[in-house]
């Protein structure tokens, strides 16, 4: 019976995040910008999706910067970017793997890297991860990095670079303007 309810809470837990996604790509909302620290926004995410992280065995490598100046940013948008980009570096790791969260500050701005050890994104892929609807898994929306691209670009006027390698790895790094 409890492995049944397991079940039944993460097909729910699925659904709503489904619900969410489809929600937050029709009409999404302005940001609420304020002072926040990235590095708290990155403890959020992660106590958030902790139980998942560790269901899946992951090993997490947290790097972040210890003198990090605050930023103008919506916390619960940047928090939505992490938790799709954590979603997606978790999903990619089947067989186990690292998950490395790195902060750190440029001229300009604020950066976080999400990096995983998974399977990669291969080359002829990489320029349409952020089109709305596309998507190479079975269960995925195709909704995640296009509303992740959307906060990130639109809402914030940061910038977002994928670095990866089929069969090795994939590094997000989000870049937030300080001004």
């Amino acid at each position: 019976l409890q492995g049944y309810l397991n079940v039944a809470k993460g097909e729910i837990t699925r659904l709503d995040y489904i619900i969410s996604q489809f929600l937050q790509a029709i009409r999404p909302s302005s940001p609420k910008l304020q002072p926040v620290s990235l590095n708290d926004i990155v403890r959020a995410s992660l106590d958030l999706l902790g139980p998942e992280l560790k269901n899946r065995h992951l090993h997490i490598e947290e790097k972040l910067a210890g003198r990090l100046p605050l930023a103008p940013m919506d916390p619960a948008q940047i928090q939505q970017v992490l938790v799709n980009l954590i979603k997606n570096a978790m999903q990619a790791m089947t067989k186990g793997g690292a998950l490395t969260l790195q902060t750190g500050q440029a001229n300009d701005g604020v950066w976080i890297s999400v990096a995983d050890t998974g399977g990669g994104i291969p080359q002829e892929q990489i320029n349409r991860i952020f089109d709305p609807f596309f998507t190479t898994k079975q269960e995925g929306t195709g909704l995640g990095l296009s509303i992740t691209w959307d906060i990130v670009t639109k809402q914030h006027g940061g910038t977002i670079a994928v670095d990866s390698e089929a069969g090795s790895f994939t590094e997000f790094r989000v870049t937030i303007p300080r001004t």
